[in-house]
């Protein structure tokens, strides 16, 4: 009987334990939104001149209906700092609202267009920099990149990728060469960038220009969640992902240059090709640098077959998996909910057989009375 209790009691507390935590937990899963802090500095010495911008800025996503995004970006705040020589100036502006359309950019995208300029940092960037999406997400297919794996970030699953550019290129008398390195987290659902570093040199044999660039992420909603799948070869990584109800599936057959992408999911999905250094695209006309990365969208039920522009060396057989990471932190108010219901149940426990004693310990005493009742009137009968 005591073991039964104890199974009994302790269930109850799973089941109420996991229901509150999923109270606790509950998002509106059509709405998200990422704070972000940026941090940017430009420094020209042969001019003596220093630029620095902090600014904060928030990134809304809802989903709509026929796979379709509204994005939304309002700058929250711009701090600005000119150094020339021994003059300083400084600005500060502040928006009153969302709906200054001076400090606030909204776009509809398709979800091709979300992975494709998500992946690049082109959109969170745009209102920040002023530059166009386009170039900026083509120039960032120029990097070198290396992926290290998925990471925990702001209770958000990451990609985790480190990235080098060297190029030259003519420009005007002496050629202008770009150096830069860095690295950036993107979420696996939506691949929106949630932490980027940048450190950037520009010269041209005369003048050496430093540009440091510092995205961080305050808070976020996104999913903690979502689908996740990896698989390399000589030349080329493969790595899919999406919503939670996303499944993808991608085949190719060694010594060809083809692969079969397939969404199996309710919800849209995303295969990212990547090209290693000795590896070759499909480009009409020579590239110099190639491009190092495809972002290919999947829509549910939804089936491509794309070609690499490269000799597979082994059978690919690729299928997401769904992920969840739990974030470190403790939660106070959810370990406060689960010790009031343990408590609860411990005091009705507690009761229940304390009273069921008291009961048992009366109907023993009734008993014993009356058994010596039973016994004095044997006695004095004999």
């Amino acid at each position: 009987m005591n073991k039964a209790c104890s199974v009994i009691f302790l269930s109850l507390l799973l089941i109420l334990g996991s229901l509150y935590s999923s109270i606790v937990h509950a998002v509106n899963s059509s709405d998200y939104y990422i704070k972000y802090s940026l941090e940017m500095s430009i420094y020209n010495p042969s001019m003596n001149m220093k630029y620095e911008l902090k600014a904060l800025l928030t990134t809304k996503l809802s989903l709509l209906e026929n796979n379709t995004v509204k994005y939304t970006v309002f700058i929250e705040r711009i701090e600005s700092k000119e150094i020339r020589g021994n003059q300083t100036s400084t600005s500060t502006t502040t928006p009153f609202n969302e709906n200054d359309s001076n400090f606030t950019i909204n776009i509809h995208y398709d979800y091709e267009q979300l992975y494709e300029t998500g992946f690049s940092n082109g959109g969170v960037l745009y209102p920040i920099l002023g530059t166009n999406l386009y170039n900026t997400a083509l120039f960032t297919k120029f990097y070198n990149m290396s992926y290290q794996g998925i990471e925990r970030y702001k209770d958000a699953p990451v990609h985790v990728f480190k990235y080098k550019l060297e190029y030259t290129i003519p420009y005007i008398i002496y050629n202008l060469t770009i150096l830069s390195e860095g690295e950036y987290y993107i979420d696996t659902v939506f691949l929106q960038p949630l932490y980027y570093r940048s450190e950037s040199v520009l010269s041209n044999g005369n003048i050496n220009i430093t540009l440091s660039l510092l995205l961080e992420t305050i808070e976020t909603n996104l999913p903690q969640n979502g689908v996740y799948g990896y698989e390399k070869t000589e030349n080329i990584e493969l790595l899919a992902g999406g919503l939670p109800n996303a499944n993808i599936l991608v085949n190719g057959n060694k010594g060809s240059s083809m692969i079969n992408i397939t969404n199996m999911g309710t919800e849209p999905g995303y295969l990212i090709i990547m090209y290693k250094s000795s590896a070759k695209t499909l480009a009409t006309t020579p590239i110099i640098p190639q491009e190092k990365y495809r972002v290919i969208y999947l829509a549910p039920a939804d089936t491509k077959n794309i070609d690499l522009g490269i000799i597979l060396d082994k059978d690919i057989s690729l299928k997401t998996s769904t992920i969840s990471i739990v974030s470190n932190n403790v939660n106070w108010l959810e370990i406060g909910g689960l010790a009031i219901i343990a408590v609860a149940i411990v005091s009705i426990t507690y009761a229940y057989y304390k009273k069921k004693s008291n009961i048992n310990t009366n109907k023993n005493v009734e008993e014993h009375l009356q058994e010596e009742t039973s016994v004095n009137e044997n006695n004095t009968a004999y």
